[in-house]
């Protein structure tokens, strides 16, 4: 009795500390929807492109001498503002891990409290009884998000950190688990690890233990859309990775009956919200090709893929964020869905200001509907006060401020027409016919070896966005872009066939000089669309550049 009310104290007190936010309610705001562009989320009639920034996923659990390198629910508002400064938009959270973050990773003796959905009860977890001080917890990150205008992806499961896999245990152990069969009162567990994210038998379980393991997983999923649906700033993702190795167990992870479980896990979400007042999008996060081509449908409910870096590389055949999306989101393969690129390499190591800046335009900049930048050292230096031009900030600041610039490039006035925005994906841009080189492959200016890359799309006769960078990838496993700097300039030929002639565009550059590599700059040029290919010249860039182009809004009168 003594041990229960110390951890309740705890707890109360840790909720207290943070500071219940009134009745819990949640702030005004649209619904989070996929737009009549399935590649793009709308806030109520506004398309809205996605651009965020995670400095891991716990924002709901206190780990106090974690604050500034990782959010957390001591934190977590310091972090929202901060992101919201600088222009960026969405962040997300986990909800469920199968693993203890406080045991197996910050080496505890037991876990932090509040950490899991389930009540710790002494010595094991009660998959029966749900912890009602997480909850308040995980409401007041996403109220508080919303209160800033930040939207947040929530995922639902977390099925393979913290799992050890080795010829001792080929179906993988999760010792530190709550579905572990020692660490929880009831002895509730799924019989290998790859059930936790399949069905044992392809399309149901037929193993009385995975069905009792499944039956606490549908609860806790019943149980966390009913607490959260006040709120219409998130959408969900059911589960972080689920086949990221999938043959790095023994059975290996069958796919589809990990995409049945998936389709499975979204019925429950919409049954349960059916008769709730607010619907959330869902979405998943498959790395590999079979998944992404299995013969199993996904269930129409689930309106977005999300993917992991540049690309994924080994075998068997995987994608990246960027890799998946050129070649799903073209016609020939195509799957009309939104694509996402919700996880990078940590943020300032390896990845810098430039790799993040080239992997987040090209995603963006290609009819990407979301980009979350994974950062480790959120706030290490404390930059909060500093502006964006400032020559002393850190490498952090430095990503969140050019993820900025990306949000504002995508909010021109008067808006860009992305109902009707059209990718690119072949190996040039078919609007500009000259200047660039395959998708990549080399480029004479960055020298052997070096290749560059781009990201196009356009609202044809209107609206034409572009973005070209010189890199090689870097990495293994999940990759990364890996700057080529330079003193760069390119000659575009720009053929704007099927736009109506004799109107002006306004051309707008966005780069940074080779003089002054960490401060944006912009140039502004116009062209005349008489029916014949018009050559423009770049500035002189360090490593990257963007265009927008758009129309002049009076016929035969230039605007720039």
């Amino acid at each position: 009795m003594l041990t229960e009310n110390f951890r309740s104290r705890a707890i109360l007190s840790i909720v207290l500390w943070i500071g219940l936010l009134p009745g819990a309610a949640p702030a005004a705001f649209a619904q989070l929807k996929i737009s009549s562009n399935p590649h793009y989320f709308k806030d109520g009639s506004t398309v809205i492109p996605l651009v965020g920034y995670s400095a891991e996923y716990l924002p709901h659990v206190t780990r106090p001498t974690k604050k500034n390198d990782l959010v957390t629910l001591e934190s977590y508002q310091d972090f929202i503002k901060e992101i919201k400064a600088r222009g960026l938009n969405t962040m997300q959270l986990w909800v469920d891990l199968n693993h203890s973050i406080g045991i197996a990773v910050d080496g505890r003796m037991q876990p932090y409290p509040a950490e899991q959905p389930f009540v710790w009860d002494v010595f094991q977890w009660r998959l029966d009884q749900f912890e009602p001080a997480f909850f308040t917890n995980l409401k007041n990150v996403i109220f508080y998000a919303a209160s800033k205008g930040v939207f947040v992806e929530v995922t639902l499961f977390d099925p393979w950190s913290g799992v050890s896999i080795d010829s001792s245990v080929p179906t993988g152990q999760a010792w530190s688990s709550p579905w572990w069969i020692t660490n929880n009162v009831a002895g509730v567990h799924f019989t290998e690890t790859r059930f936790f994210v399949s069905f044992d038998n392809g399309t149901a379980d037929i193993d009385p233990d995975n069905q009792a393991a499944r039956a606490a997983q549908l609860s806790l999923v019943q149980k966390t859309v009913t607490e959260l649906n006040p709120y219409t700033n998130f959408y969900w993702q059911i589960a972080n990775e689920p086949d990221f190795d999938a043959t790095r167990t023994e059975p290996d992870l069958n796919i589809d009956a990990m995409v049945n479980w998936h389709n499975a896990i979204a019925t429950r979400i919409t049954t349960t919200e059916s008769s709730l007042p607010n619907k959330h999008e869902i979405g998943v996060n498959f790395i590999s090709k079979a998944a992404l081509e299995s013969s199993v449908p996904l269930a129409s409910s689930i309106k977005i893929v999300n993917g992991h870096y540049v690309d994924v590389t080994g075998l068997p055949a995987r994608f990246g964020g960027i890799t998946a999306a050129r070649k799903y989101n073209s016609t020939s393969t195509a799957i009309n869905k939104l694509f996402g690129f919700n996880e990078t390499r940590a943020t300032p190591n390896p990845t810098d200001r430039m790799s993040a800046r080239a992997e987040a335009w090209e995603h963006m900049l290609s009819e990407g509907g979301l980009y979350d930048n994974y950062a480790l050292q959120w706030n290490v230096p404390n930059d909060q006060l500093k502006l964006c031009t400032d020559p002393t900030i850190g490498v952090p600041t430095q990503v969140r401020c050019d993820l900025g610039r990306i949000t504002s490039f995508l909010a021109p006035n008067p808006p860009l027409t992305f109902a009707s925005m059209v990718r690119q994906t072949g190996s040039k841009p078919s609007w500009i016919t000259s200047g660039v080189v395959d998708y990549g492959t080399a480029d004479p200016l960055s020298g052997s070896n070096k290749n560059t890359y781009w990201g196009a799309m356009q609202v044809t006769g209107s609206q034409y966005l572009f973005y070209y960078h010189h890199s090689n990838t870097s990495g293994k496993g999940g990759t990364r872009y890996l700057p080529v700097p330079g003193s760069y300039t390119r000659n575009f030929t720009f053929n704007l066939a099927g736009a109506a002639t004799g109107d002006f565009y306004k051309l707008e550059w966005f780069y940074y000089s080779p003089g002054s590599p960490t401060l944006q700059s912009t140039s502004i040029d116009s062209l005349f669309w008489g029916g014949t290919p018009v050559t423009k010249s770049t500035p002189v860039y360090n490593y990257d550049l963007a265009l927008r182009m758009t129309k002049c809004p009076t016929h035969g009168v230039n605007c720039s």
